[in-house]
């Protein structure tokens, strides 16, 4: 369910001051292809979109094929960002992929994050690598959509779409949103997802 929150929400931003088809080409990053990096980019290539960057340092495991949207017993012992790749390809041929198999972090996070960016999905689950990307992303002005605590949650009804500004129930949340007002005295920073 957050995967095509994300998706439509991408779709109406990209497309509500235009109707030219190129914005569908903008490059679109997804940093994290666990559970939810994996089912977000599955779905936005269904969507249309065709310009992809896609950052991960992990293999496919067997503990991934229960949540992934491209893990199968044959990927096990690759790169997520390889496995990806290979199945977002099946879907649409057409589509340019970067895979980076990288851990982004504080060091190379301008190295990684480079060229033009319509957004930056961050689908982390590390608390120090989504506080780095997320003040990296604020500081340069790139927008970015941040995937906080929707983990076992039953409810689709009550993710919410906020700006981390505004996050007091979710526990991962707000965390981060405590590590970024010491760290970086970041206070608000574009849109965040995450859920009661």
């Amino acid at each position: 369910m957050l995967t095509l929150l994300i998706s439509t929400f991408l779709f109406f931003k990209c497309f509500k001051n235009s109707i030219q088809p190129n914005f569908i080409e903008d490059k679109i990053i997804i940093v994290g292809l666990g559970g939810v990096g994996g089912h977000c980019a599955a779905n936005l290539v269904r969507g249309g979109f065709t310009n992809f960057k896609l950052i991960d340092f992990d293999q496919v495991s067997l503990s991934s094929l229960n949540r992934s949207a491209f893990a199968k017993r044959n990927h096990v012992g690759i790169p997520k960002v390889e496995a990806a790749k290979f199945e977002l390809l099946k879907i649409n041929p057409k589509v340019k992929i970067e895979s980076v198999n990288n851990l982004l972090n504080s060091k190379n996070v301008e190295q990684l994050l480079n060229g033009k960016i319509k957004v930056v999905i961050d689908c982390i689950d590390n608390i120090d690598t989504k506080v780095d990307l997320i003040h990296f992303c604020k500081k340069n002005s790139i927008n970015i959509l941040s995937a906080m605590g929707s983990g076992c949650k039953t409810e689709p009804i009550m993710i919410q779409l906020n700006d981390i500004s505004n996050l007091t129930i979710d526990p991962l949340g707000k965390k981060i949103k405590k590590i970024l007002q010491k760290k970086y005295n970041v206070r608000k920073s574009k849109l965040v997802f995450y859920s009661f």
